[in-house]
């Protein structure tokens, strides 16, 4: 039975082993996906840092107030007096008070001309020296010279009481005159206040010859006495020029 089968296949299997095999499809190729290079990192530079300044505070300063001098108050030559006159080697010796004065002028009082010096410590003094005596108790004419051109620069009417200014040596003292006449002075002094309240001094002064000259500025008669305060003692010493 088996071999009968057998015998009916083999001649069927012969014609297909014969037949021309159908092709086969062609294998379509897939390209393979293009490898794309991944796209190259660029670095970036690492940010600058940047530093902002912070701006400078500025101080400014404010302006230094410089002060200003107050102006010089011009000398009053009007109140211009005579405080001290006194002899001396060679001629006499006028010590002018003028308020206010900071330099020094020359003098022509009665005609009679001082050549003066300042000194700085003495504001408002002059202390000049000349040849004669001026008048005293009587109305002379007192003019202040610029010492450089020589000019007047104020010219007045004044009196030299003699009750406000030291005496003159006293008769006799000038037996005792010497080269060293007006060094080493010193003075005896007494300081009063009249009932009026006028503070006066008597002094007796000696230079290194001897006796010198004095100075009685106290009205007469005046029989009560009060004694000068030390400012008061130091004023009439300045204006009698007494050391």
């Amino acid at each position: 039975m088996r071999l009968f089968v057998f015998l009916l296949l083999a001649p069927a299997l012969l014609l297909a082993a014969c037949s021309p095999a159908a092709p086969s499809p062609a294998a379509t190729l897939t390209p393979a996906p293009s490898s794309t290079p991944a796209p190259t990192q660029t670095a970036s530079p690492a940010p600058t840092a940047t530093h902002t300044l912070t701006p400078t505070v500025t101080f400014t300063a404010s302006p230094t107030f410089t002060p200003q001098p107050s102006p010089t108050p011009l000398a009053a030559f009007d109140q211009a007096k005579a405080i001290a006159l006194a002899s001396g080697v060679g001629g006499w010796k006028l010590t002018l008070s003028v308020p206010n004065l900071a330099q020094v002028y020359d003098v022509i009082a009665a005609g009679i001309e001082f050549n003066c010096s300042f000194d700085a410590q003495y504001i408002g003094l002059l202390f000049c020296y000349g040849l004669a005596r001026p008048p005293l108790d009587q109305t002379i004419t007192l003019a202040f010279l610029d010492q450089t051109s020589r000019t007047v620069v104020f010219q007045m009417q004044t009196v030299f009481a003699s009750a406000a200014l030291p005496t003159p040596v006293p008769s006799g003292y000038s037996a005792y005159d010497c080269p060293d006449r007006g060094k080493n002075v010193t003075c005896e002094t007494e300081c009063r206040v009249a009932p009026d309240g006028t503070p006066c001094m008597v002094s007796s002064c000696f230079d290194a010859c001897g006796p010198y000259f004095s100075v009685d500025s106290c009205p007469a008669g005046v029989s009560t006495w009060s004694m000068c305060s030390d400012a008061q003692l130091a004023d009439l010493k300045a204006r009698y020029n007494i050391p």
